[in-house]
C-alpha cells in the first residue's frame, strides 16, 4: 500500500525536475514542433499575419515588398531561438523557485536594430536619388539643406534637395555644412566624426550635396526615432512585448495553483520531496520483507511484488492524470480561438511536444521499479539453476568451446553468403533502375539567394547545404564576376518601373570590387557567396551522402574556363559526369552513376563545352514560362531548349518585384504543381524532370516529387 501511494508521487516529482524545472526541455520542445522554421514557412505566409504585418511596419519608411521579403533577415532565426531561450530560461528559473513572479516578455531590441539599419540603408540611398532644386546664395542652400536633414530624423526621405548653381561653397563655408550635418548624426567617436567630415567636406566644395547627404543619411536617421518609436508604440511601447499577464494576476484554478506549488517548492524542496517519499517507499519494502522472513516467508517475494505494485500504480496514474489534464492549449487551438490557422497549429504541435516529452519522463521513473522487479525474478532464477546445474557445469562449458571452434572453422573455410546491402539511389531503393532523365527532380529557383545566407530579396530560406538536407536535388544558381557599377546602372535601366523604384536605392553608390567568381542574382552587392567555398561545401555534401546525384543548372555570366577551373580547385572532379554527346543519346541509370561515384551534373544556360561534364542545358532540354504573374497562369508552353526535348524544366513559381513567401504558400502545394506537372504529360507525353520553386521548404514540393516518382516505378 505504501509502495502504490508513494511511489506515483514520487515519480510526479521527479517528472516535473526533469521537464519544467530545465530550460531544456522548453528548447527541446520548440525542436520538436519546428517551430523556428514554420515561423517562416507557415505563420509568414498565413494571409491573417500578412495583413497584420502590413498594418504593423506601415509607419516604416521602407517599401513594403523589400521588408516582407526580407522578414527571414531582418528576424533570422537566432533570434528566435534566443528569444525561445530566454522565456525558458525564465519560465525554468522561476519554476525552480528563482524570483518572485513570471513575466514572458520578447525583446525586441535585435529586431528593431534590424529593421533600423534596413530602414537606414534604404533612406540613405533613397538621398542619393532625390531631385534637386537650384539655389543661389548660401542663405537658401543652407535652408533647404536643414529641411532635408528634419526630413531625415522623421524617417522620410527628402522629396528633393538643394543644388548651388552660380556660387561655390568655400572651405569654411563646406566646413559649417558638414557641422550642421554631423551635429544632426548619431554618436560618433572623434575619430569617426573627423573621417566623415572630411568627406563631406569634399563633397561639399564640389557642389555634391545629394552624394553628401547620402553618406550622412544612415547617421542622420537613427532607428530610436521617429518610424522605429511609431513601430515601439503599435506593439505597446517601449522594447519589449508582453506574450500575457504576470502569473500574479491570473485568477485561481488548478493549473495556476499547481505552477504556484512548484515554485514554492523550488528545485531542491522537489528533489528532497522526491527522496524522502522514496526513501519511504524502501523502508517499506525493508520492513516487510524483514518480518516475513522471521516468519518463514519468502522476503524476496515481497519486494517482488511491492516493486511491481508501485510500478503499476505510477502507470495508472500517469494515465489518470493524462485523461484529467487533457490538452493544456486547448482553448487557443479550438475552433473558438481567435488566433490564425497557422498559429493554432503550431500551438497545437507545441503543446503535444510537451505532453510527450512529459509522457516520455513519467513512463521512464515509473518503468523502474518493474524493471527492478524483472531483474531480481532474475537473478533469482539464475541462481537457482546455477546451483542445480553445478554438478554439470564443466560439460556444459567443454560443449559450448567445441561448437564455437567448430563454427569459426567452418566460417573460415566455407563462408556463409552475406545479404547485399539495400542499394538506394536518392533516397529510395527503387529508384536506382531508373535513367537519370526518368527520374522528377525537386529544384530550386535562385537556389544560392538564401535568407540564411543574408541575402536582399530571398528566393529560398536554408542555403545551399540545407536546401539539399531538406531533399532538393537540382539547384539552380547564377555565377557573376563581381559587378561593376556601369553594369549595375545597366541592369537597373532594364527593369520595369516597379521593380527598379524597389531596388535602385539599394545599390546607388555601389563601387565595391572583388576578385573571383561569385553566386549572386544579377547584382552582387545585394548579396553574394563565393563559388569555390560553396563548392567546396558541396564536395563535403557528397562525400557524406554517397547515394545523391545532384543537379547544378548553371545561369552563366562567366567563362567557361574560369567556371570549369572553380570545380577542379573545389575537388569536384571525381563526382562530375559527363552528358551524352549526342542529344538523343542514353543517360544511365541513377544505380550505374552511384556505382561510378559520377553523381553531379552540371549544367550552363549558355557554354557548351563538348567532351567535358559542362555542356549546355538547352541542347537537351526545355523549360517553361519564366514570366507567370498569377496563380493560375501555369502551363507547360516551352520557352528555351529545343521543340521536342527529353528532359523539362518546370519553372513553377510567380514573378513579381521581389520572391514572396504567400505566393509560395500558394503554388507550392500539392494540388498546384501536380496540375502544371499533368499539362506537361498531356503536352509532353512523358513526367517532367525539374519542378523548380521559391521557397522550397514552404508548401509540398518535396512529398509532391517523391508521389511522382512513385508513379513512374508503378
Amino acid at each position: 500500500m505504501v509502495a502504490a501511494l508513494c511511489w506515483p508521487a514520487t515519480v510526479a516529482l521527479l517528472t516535473v525536475h526533469a521537464t519544467v524545472q530545465q530550460p531544456g526541455y522548453y528548447e527541446r520542445v520548440l525542436a520538436d514542433a519546428d517551430v523556428y522554421e514554420r515561423f517562416y514557412s507557415q505563420v509568414l505566409t498565413d494571409p491573417q499575419i500578412v495583413e497584420i504585418s502590413g498594418q504593423l511596419f506601415a509607419g516604416l519608411p521602407v517599401d513594403q515588398s523589400l521588408l516582407t521579403a526580407n522578414l527571414r533577415v531582418v528576424v533570422p532565426p537566432s533570434s528566435l531561438q534566443g528569444v525561445a531561450a530566454s522565456l525558458a530560461d525564465r519560465t525554468a528559473g522561476y519554476l525552480r523557485g528563482n524570483g518572485d513572479t513570471l513575466y514572458l516578455r520578447i525583446d525586441l531590441r535585435p529586431v528593431l536594430a534590424n529593421i533600423s539599419q534596413l530602414a537606414s540603408t534604404y533612406l540613405a540611398d533613397e538621398v542619393s536619388g532625390a531631385s534637386t532644386y537650384p539655389v543661389d546664395d548660401v542663405s537658401r542652400f543652407t535652408i533647404g539643406l536643414l529641411d532635408a536633414l528634419d526630413q531625415l530624423s522623421q524617417g522620410r526621405p527628402p522629396v528633393s534637395v538643394p543644388s548651388i548653381t552660380s556660387i561655390r561653397l568655400s572651405p569654411r563655408q563646406a566646413d559649417q555644412v558638414a557641422d550642421v550635418i554631423l551635429d544632426r548624426a548619431g554618436r560618433l567617436d572623434a575619430g569617426e566624426r573627423q573621417a566623415v567630415h572630411e568627406q563631406l567636406v569634399t563633397l561639399m566644395q564640389a557642389g555634391d550635396l545629394t552624394s553628401a547627404l547620402a553618406v550622412a543619411g544612415p547617421l542622420v536617421f537613427d532607428g530610436d526615432e521617429a518610424a522605429i518609436a511609431d513601430l515601439r508604440r503599435r506593439v505597446g511601447g517601449g522594447t519589449t512585448i508582453d506574450l500575457g499577464p504576470a502569473l500574479a494576476g491570473l485568477p485561481e484554478s488548478p493549473g495556476t495553483a499547481a505552477v504556484r506549488a512548484v515554485h514554492d517548492l523550488g528545485s531542491s524542496g522537489v528533489l528532497l520531496a522526491a527522496g524522502v517519499l522514496s526513501g519511504l517507499t524502501l523502508v517499506a519494502f525493508t520492513t516487510g520483507s524483514v518480518v516475513i522472513t522471521r516468519n518463514g516467508g519468502s522476503g524476496l517475494r515481497l519486494v517482488v511484488v511491492g516493486l511491481a505494485t508501485a510500478g503499476a500504480s505510477a502507470l495508472a496514474a500517469g494515465g489518470v492524470l493524462t485523461a484529467l489534464v487533457g490538452d493544456p492549449f486547448a482553448a487557443l487551438t479550438g475552433p473558438s480561438s481567435s488566433l490564425p490557422v497557422s498559429v493554432r497549429a503550431m500551438i497545437g504541435d507545441i503543446s503535444s511536444a510537451m505532453v510527450g516529452q512529459v509522457r516520455s519522463h513519467w513512463l521512464g521513473f515509473a518503468a523502474m521499479p518493474l524493471v527492478a522487479a524483472a531483474g531480481a525474478t532474475v537473478v533469482a532464477s539464475v541462481a537457482r539453476t546455477l546451483v542445480r546445474v553445478n554438478a554439470r557445469r564443466q560439460r556444459w562449458w567443454t560443449l559450448a568451446v567445441t561448437s564455437t571452434t567448430i563454427i569459426v572453422l567452418l566460417w573460415i573455410v566455407m563462408p556463409l553468403p552475406v545479404t547485399p546491402a539495400a542499394r538506394y539511389c536518392n533516397g529510395s531503393d527503387l529508384l536506382c533502375d531508373r535513367h537519370y532523365t526518368d527520374v522528377v527532380y525537386p529544384a530550386t529557383h535562385n537556389s544560392m539567394a538564401s535568407s540564411d545566407a543574408r541575402f536582399l530579396g530571398a528566393a529560398q530560406d536554408p542555403d545551399l547545404i540545407g536546401q539539399l538536407n531538406a531533399g532538393i536535388r537540382a539547384l539552380l544558381v547564377d555565377v557573376h564576376h563581381w559587378t561593376p557599377p556601369q553594369d549595375v546602372e545597366a541592369f537597373l535601366r532594364g527593369l520595369p518601373p516597379d521593380q527598379r523604384a524597389t531596388l535602385e536605392p539599394f545599390t546607388r553608390g555601389a563601387r565595391s570590387s572583388r576578385p573571383g567568381l561569385w553566386l549572386c542574382h544579377n547584382i552582387c552587392q545585394l548579396g553574394a557567396l563565393d563559388l569555390e567555398t560553396e563548392l567546396a561545401r558541396l564536395r563535403a555534401w557528397l562525400d557524406a551522402n554517397p547515394t545523391e546525384v545532384v543537379t547544378l543548372i548553371v545561369q552563366d555570366a562567366a567563362p567557361a574556363s574560369e567556371v570549369m577551373r572553380a570545380f577542379g580547385r573545389a575537388g569536384l572532379g571525381r563526382y562530375v559526369f559527363t552528358p551524352p554527346k549526342e542529344t538523343g543519346g542514353d543517360w544511365p541509370s541513377l544505380g550505374s552513376m552511384v556505382e561510378k561515384n559520377r553523381r553531379l551534373v552540371v549544367f550552363a544556360e549558355n557554354a557548351d563545352v563538348p567532351g567535358t561534364f559542362y555542356r549546355r542545358f538547352f541542347r537537351y532540354a526545355a523549360d517553361t514560362a519564366l514570366d507567370v504573374s498569377s496563380p493560375d497562369g501555369f502551363d507547360c508552353r516551352l520557352g528555351r531548349g529545343p521543340g521536342q526535348p527529353a528532359p523539362v524544366l518546370i519553372n513553377h513559381w510567380i514573378t513579381r518585384t521581389a520572391s514572396s513567401r504567400a505566393d509560395a504558400a500558394v503554388v507550392n502545394r500539392r494540388a498546384s504543381v501536380l496540375d502544371q506537372v499533368r499539362a506537361c504529360q498531356r503536352r509532353q507525353g512523358r513526367m517532367p524532370t525539374f519542378v523548380a520553386v521559391d521557397f522550397a521548404t514552404i508548401g509540398d514540393l518535396v512529398p509532391t516529387v517523391a508521389e511522382l516518382n512513385r508513379r513512374l516505378i508503378r
